[in-house]
């Protein structure tokens, strides 16, 4: 609620949505009603052991039943090796300072593909409920910084 206080804008020209604490049935409920038509699961492994219906096969199946497409951006992701920079930190900035710098640049300098090789509206996915403890906040902020808006789900 906090996030989008502060960046929420009545019509978004992107969505981002984690799906902790969400069933299937919510989470597609959720971007329906949002009129979503591409979900980008922008997780590096798209994989969930303690929720397999969110796992790629599974996920792609569910959505693609309702109608809603999905893309793989594993390369819009975070590698295990960099998720272990915030371990026993109190804070995250290590690695949102490795997004910024590594992955970022390659996803806001190719808008083209961005916008035109998938419909829209778009929602990048992950895993947090907070987009603020996620890497798809960099991508939010990134995007804002060009002048575009979006709202979290």
């Amino acid at each position: 609620i906090v996030w989008n206080l502060s960046h929420h804008t009545s019509a978004p020209d992107f969505y981002t949505i984690g799906y902790s604490g969400r069933s299937i049935n919510d989470f597609i409920n959720t971007l329906k009603n949002a009129g979503v038509a591409t979900v980008i699961d922008i997780r590096f492994v798209p994989v969930s052991r303690f929720k397999p219906e969110f796992s790629k096969n599974n996920l792609k199946v569910s959505l693609e039943e309702t109608g809603i497409n999905y893309v793989h951006k594993p390369d819009w992701g975070v590698p295990r090796d960099i998720r272990a920079f915030s371990i026993g930190k109190q804070t995250r900035d290590d690695i949102w300072a490795w997004y910024d710098n590594n992955i970022l640049p390659n996803v806001t300098k190719n808008l083209n593909e961005f916008f035109n090789s998938m419909e829209h509206p778009v929602v990048m996915m992950c895993v947090e409920y907070d987009p603020t403890e996620c890497h798809r906040h960099r991508i939010f902020l990134g995007l804002e910084h060009l002048g575009f808006t979006g709202r979290d789900l």
